[in-house]
């Protein structure tokens, strides 16, 4: 009876061990991008299981007893929720290091060499598991948006008009949000103040601002009035040092930039991001000439706030503005006049 009680706290260990590991090899990977703190990762993964070997596999098997198990269903707030990256690698971080002292300290009771092994392995994940909590705190620090005025994340910006009935426009928006597009901008020259106000109102009340945020385009008046995200000015229109004057300090401006010369002057006077462009033919949008992608590429090399390419880019040809080193875009037919919007998006936002 002791045996096998023994061999279900192993085994629940083991499980937690190894998940803990692979939830903090994946930070590693996909969050890091760091070959040699994943590969040690790997192979503390690999020796847990390795030790797991000389364990009786059938006992450990036989013990398991999930639904009677009755830790599953006591859960504290903090477990259901977490805060940040950093929040994720600290929790994985204390799951294996308790398990791997549970390993230890039971498994003395049936194989002293599956103890030993346990305790080596708790000693080698010390500072391995301290290294990758310090980089999980300068990630949360450096890439995600703490401050409304963080808009570094976003990567597929739809420019939208307001043609559609309300209720029709408000769909649409809610689809694509969901399909992937991080910002929406208002952007119609036809209509008037009242109309504009409408839909800006209707597209900031039904879209979840976690996961798409409304910008409005030359409008700072109309961006006031209705608390947006950000407003859009293209070269001809209010000075950013100005519109810094009116606005919040939440509030992002962008602007349009087709030379170096303005892209450097729009970052050295405070703008949170640049549109580039226009990069190709556009069928909403006509210009007497086209940037193309060897301005994109200047772009990559020299500015350092976010950059959006502009102008005619869609799925056939995003590959070539990623080839070119700008990893954000802004598309109006591509996505808006689509035949499905949604789905245009999500292929769109996939190759971002």
């Amino acid at each position: 009876m002791i045996s096998s009680s023994v061999y279900r706290i192993l085994d629940a260990n083991l499980n937690r061990a190894a998940e803990g590991l692979r939830t903090l090899e994946e930070f590693t990977r996909f969050v890091l991008n760091d070959l040699p703190i994943a590969s040690e990762t790997k192979a503390l993964r690999h020796s847990l299981a390795e030790i797991a070997q000389s364990l009786d596999r059938r006992m450990l098997l036989e013990s398991r007893d999930t639904q009677g198990d009755v830790g599953t269903t006591n859960k504290t707030a903090a477990e259901l929720e977490r805060s940040s990256i950093a929040a994720v690698v600290l929790a994985a971080s204390q799951r294996v290091q308790q398990s791997l002292r549970c390993l230890e300290e039971y498994g003395k009771i049936v194989c002293p060499l599956f103890a030993s092994g346990a305790e080596s392995l708790r000693y080698r994940s010390y500072d391995l598991l301290a290294k990758m909590e310090r980089k999980a705190m300068e990630t949360d620090a450096r890439k995600l948006p703490t401050h409304p005025t963080d808009c570094s994340h976003s990567k597929l910006y739809v420019l939208v008009d307001c043609r559609l009935p309300i209720d029709e426009f408000v769909m649409k928006l809610q689809t694509i949000s969901e399909a992937g597009v991080d910002w929406i901008q208002i952007r119609d020259k036809q209509s008037d103040s009242r109309q504009l106000l409408a839909y800006t109102k209707a597209a900031i009340a039904s879209l979840n601002p976690s996961k798409t945020q409304v910008i409005v385009n030359d409008r700072l008046d109309i961006a006031l009035a209705t608390g947006a995200a950000g407003v859009h000015f293209g070269q001809e229109d209010i000075s950013i040092q100005d519109a810094r004057r009116l606005v919040p300090k939440s509030m992002w401006i962008g602007i349009s930039t087709h030379t170096l010369q303005q892209a450097l002057q729009a970052q050295s006077e405070g703008a949170d991001y640049i549109g580039c462009g226009p990069t190709f033919p556009s069928t909403t949008k006509s210009f007497d000439q086209y940037q193309g992608v060897e301005w994109l590429k200047v772009v990559a090399a020299k500015i350092s706030i976010p950059a959006f390419a502009i102008g005619g880019v869609n799925e056939s040809n995003v590959d070539l503005v990623l080839q070119a080193g700008i990893r954000r875009i802004a598309v109006s037919g591509a996505v808006w006049a689509s035949i499905d919007p949604a789905t245009s998006a999500r292929q769109i936002r996939e190759k971002l």
